[in-house]
């Protein structure tokens, strides 16, 4: 990175990643100084590829999960690790290669700068970015965000099932890693644990790939499971 002072972490959670996940890592190395990707028992064997390819990298790191935990799970471990590692800036990003990792300079920069606490990609920013998206996520997309903001406190983000995400250093210590919930529904739980740290968020105007990858997360399936819990959120942020 040019700027010395700033270490920056990324972290990948890794289920059925294969060859694309191969070139997000790629990308990734160039904005970042130490990458961690958590093979969640990937039954294409994602890590030991990774590991064979990136060798020779001392800024790759990978780490297998003995059994699946969901990319809560795995990411909440890769955050640990960036954490004691002295990551300055601690990046999420996914392994589908529906984000490009071309954004994170974008992202982190306000965190640099100290004028937020966090970042968090958005695909809800402009017209031509929501007409890029299949519909069915579409609305399972902008169901979820209106029943986050409701929990979570945060009227000013939408898409919370982004994968996109920032922190500085000292804003992640604050939040209960252990408290989040391990499965799909841990970005939206991670905005609620946030919301409770007071913890300042800045978005960034982002376009999703959407190739002919098969997304685990089904937004509009997940509604009414998710409308539980963040039930549950709610009541908990008003008590």
């Amino acid at each position: 990175m040019k700027n010395k002072k700033v270490k920056v972490g990324c972290v990948i959670p890794c289920y059925k990643g294969g060859n694309k996940t191969i070139d997000v890592i790629n990308s990734a190395l160039k904005f970042t100084d130490l990458l961690v990707l958590v093979d969640d028992k990937c039954p294409l064997n994602t890590g030991k590829r990774v590991a064979r390819v990136f060798a020779n990298s001392d800024r790759v790191r990978v780490l297998h999960n003995r059994k699946n935990l969901g990319v809560g799970g795995s990411t909440i471990k890769g955050m640990k690790y960036l954490l004691k590692n002295n990551s300055t800036i601690i990046v999420k990003v996914d392994a589908d290669g529906q984000i490009n990792p071309k954004l994170i300079p974008q992202l982190i920069k306000p965190l640099i700068r100290r004028e937020f606490d966090a970042a968090k990609g958005n695909r809800f920013s402009s017209l031509d970015h929501v007409l890029s998206m299949p519909f069915l996520r579409l609305i399972g997309n902008l169901a979820l965000s209106f029943i986050n903001k409701l929990s979570s406190g945060y009227w000013e983000l939408f898409d919370p099932t982004n994968g996109l995400i920032a922190f500085t250093n000292e804003a992640l210590k604050k939040v209960r890693l252990d408290k989040l919930d391990k499965r799909y529904f841990f970005e939206s739980d991670l905005l609620f644990q946030c919301s409770l740290q007071n913890i300042s968020f800045t978005q960034l105007p982002m376009k999703s790939n959407y190739s002919d990858e098969e997304s685990s997360l089904k937004p509009l399936a997940e509604i009414f499971r998710f409308s539980k819990k963040h039930l549950r959120n709610f009541l908990k942020r008003i008590i």
